[in-house]
């Protein structure tokens, strides 16, 4: 009887020390899983492209009513999100300035484009302004190829901080082909605009009246 008590006991222990070995395996693995997609996420989500005007203007514009005669922006060393950033100063004239991207910056968008397919690229950018009051709506962003324009509306002006958008580059996301009757814009549409970008419009200002506006962290991701 001492003998089959002992033998016993021997069993409950390897079975214990087996059960313990598999749920030690089982969330090893998890573990690792977890560690392996945060990473992939992490590397995914890293921007492609992005322009942070730490080193100046780098041929970027303003078109449309602002800084008076000159196309260019006023460059600010401190006050972006953070570091350097672009201003401009509405003239309060007829018309809605823009931000526009230099044709470097468009060839490297285009480059990315094709390198992903297209597969879940967003542009991004920080946008401020110096008053909220007496709001417009209009075209926030505007993309085109010389043939096809495509634009896209976000709803929502940007705050006297900084504001971030991340803007789904993805025809379903409610972008408006421009030429002749406008319509939703299609895949192929979107695919060809930015192989071939000529044009990167970002919308600075958002209300009736004078004001500045002000550009940072422009990319995609």
């Amino acid at each position: 009887m001492v003998e089959e008590k002992k033998e016993s006991r021997k069993h409950a222990g390897c079975c214990s020390c087996f059960c313990g070995s598999r749920w030690f395996l089982i969330w090893g693995t998890v573990v690792v899983l977890a560690v392996i997609s945060i990473y992939l996420l992490r590397v995914l989500a890293r921007p492609l492209v992005i322009e942070s005007f730490e080193s100046g203007e780098n041929g970027w514009l303003v078109v449309g009513d602002a800084q008076g005669e000159s196309d260019k922006p006023t460059y600010q060393t401190s006050g972006g999100n953070p570091g350097a950033f672009m201003e401009a100063v509405d003239d309060a004239v007829v018309g809605i300035w823009y931000w526009a991207a230099p044709e470097s910056f468009r060839l490297k968008i285009s480059d990315e484009w094709e390198k992903r397919g297209g597969a879940g690229c967003e542009l991004f950018f920080d946008l401020k302004q110096s008053d909220t009051s007496a709001p417009f709506k209009a075209d926030d962003v505007i993309l085109s190829d010389g043939k096809i324009e495509l634009s896209y509306r976000h709803e929502s002006p940007p705050g006297e901080e900084w504001t971030s958008y991340r803007i789904p580059l993805d025809a379903m996301a409610g972008w408006v082909n421009k030429i002749g009757n406008e319509r939703a814009a299609s895949r192929a549409e979107m695919d060809q605009v930015l192989r071939h970008l000529s044009k990167l419009w970002i919308r600075g200002e958002f209300r009736e009246g004078p004001d500045r506006g002000g550009l940072d962290n422009v990319g995609i991701r």
